[in-house]
């Protein structure tokens, strides 16, 4: 079978799990035809030749792989080995109307690296929520763990073929975002988060920017400009006092900055969503 580029899930859909765990695999010479129902994502802890419908990878232990729905895959393995692995039921779509904008896109076969012990940990926080697949409140939480688990593989394979930022650089990414999200009433500069997470001002900017894939000012005005819409929404407050809570004094460029974004001005904003 002939694959398209990528793998997409909509984004938004819950997966429904029908199994997940750690499973043993010994095939060889690629003698063995997978067909399923249902998708199915890999994580390996062995080296092994792959075959996936018309493609073919080589893998190496922490490698991830997903099978689409009804495609066929074989396995050649130097020796028996096991797998981590989740099936999740597929969502029923009519292709004609397919928007891959509303979609993440996954790569059929991804080399994890570094990344390999964080997806093992999240597959693996699956599989013991699913073995309680009797109780709905553990269903469903495997089901969101899953969701998120091919959220965050899309996020990561923006970045895939880059230089990986350290342990060390990648918490100063998300620490410098957490104190944006934090300190949105307060004047914030770059260099002064740089100098606070223990990085200097450009390359932070560049590991930023492929986490996160908009430079850091973007990002902490995307943060300002959603609160103060929030405010709008759900609150009386003045548009000046709004500004002001969001970190931005002048309520002339809150104006401009929120139009800019938004597509709308304050004002207008508040009576479309009252």
């Amino acid at each position: 079978m002939k694959l398209g580029e990528h793998f997409h899930w909509p984004l938004g859909v819950l997966p429904q799990i029908s199994t997940a765990g750690r499973f043993g695999h010994d095939d060889k010479a690629f003698e063995t035809n997978y067909v399923s129902h249902t998708h199915a994502l890999h994580i390996y802890t062995y080296p092994a030749a792959f075959r996936l419908g018309d493609r073919s990878f080589a893998i190496r232990p922490g490698d991830l792989t997903i099978t689409p729905a009804g495609v066929e895959s074989r396995y050649d393995l130097p020796r028996p080995g096991f797998h981590w692995c989740a099936h999740f039921v597929p969502v029923h779509q009519d292709r004609r109307h397919f928007d891959p904008a509303k979609h993440a896109r996954l790569p059929y076969h991804f080399p994890l690296g570094s990344l390999s012990e964080h997806a093992g940990q999240r597959i693996m926080s699956i599989a013991r929520l699913f073995a309680n697949s009797a109780d709905p409140v553990a269903r469903a939480g495997a089901s969101a763990a899953m969701l998120e688990l091919l959220l965050w593989l899309a996020m990561q394979s923006r970045t895939a073929g880059r230089s990986p930022a350290s342990p060390a650089g990648a918490g100063a990414i998300e620490r410098s975002a957490a104190l944006m999200q934090e300190r949105l009433a307060s004047p914030l500069s770059i260099a002064d988060l740089a100098d606070e997470v223990g990085l200097t001002q450009n390359y932070l900017a560049r590991l930023f920017r492929q986490r996160f894939g908009m430079t850091m000012p973007h990002f902490l005005l995307t943060c300002r400009m959603n609160h103060a819409k929030h405010l709008l929404q759900h609150t009386t407050s003045p548009i000046a006092t709004i500004a002001q809570r969001v970190g931005m004094p002048d309520a002339q460029h809150f104006n401009k900055q929120f139009r800019r974004l938004v597509g709308v001005s304050p004002s207008a904003y508040r009576l479309a969503e009252a």
